[in-house]
């Protein structure tokens, strides 16, 4: 798991940890045994974040990241490309079978509807980006900056 950002809660307000490489959190705060308010934070491993200084106090945070997808297996037969990009999934597949079987002609021609697949999957992503947003796309479809449509 890869994370994005760290917030800590400090007096009911939020603070942000900033990220940096792991060798500069280190180097930051060398001595664990002193501690402070935290401000950096570092992916240590897959399930280890580093933060520096080391807390002075429990605090709550807020994290975002990014989980992995779940592998296809025997007793997991669907994931989010099997329900949400079968046909890029599809295409990509048998693009590189043609490709591993050096048929360029059928190459070409899958590798063609694979990138016209994951071009309407970006497109539909960024169309839920800008309608996820309570503006403009408030469920009254007005204007929250100034009240108009």
């Amino acid at each position: 798991m890869l994370i994005n950002y760290v917030n800590i809660i400090v007096n009911n307000e939020r603070q942000f940890l900033e990220i940096k490489p792991l060798e500069y959190v280190q180097e930051y705060w060398p001595n664990a045994s002193i501690t402070s308010t935290p401000r950096y934070f570092s992916n240590f491993d897959d399930t280890t974040l580093y933060v520096a200084p080391t807390p002075d106090a429990e605090y709550t945070i807020e994290l975002g990241y990014q989980g992995r997808i779940n592998p296809l297996s025997n007793t997991n037969t669907t994931n989010w490309y099997t329900e949400n990009a079968s046909d890029a999934l599809l295409y990509g597949s048998l693009s590189e079978a043609n490709l591993f079987t050096k048929n360029m002609e059928d190459y070409n021609i899958y590798q063609q509807k694979y990138l016209q697949s994951v071009t309407a999957l970006n497109n539909e992503a960024r169309r839920r980006r800008r309608t996820d947003y309570k503006f403009p796309g408030s469920p009254l479809g007005e204007n929250t900056l100034t009240g108009g449509q």
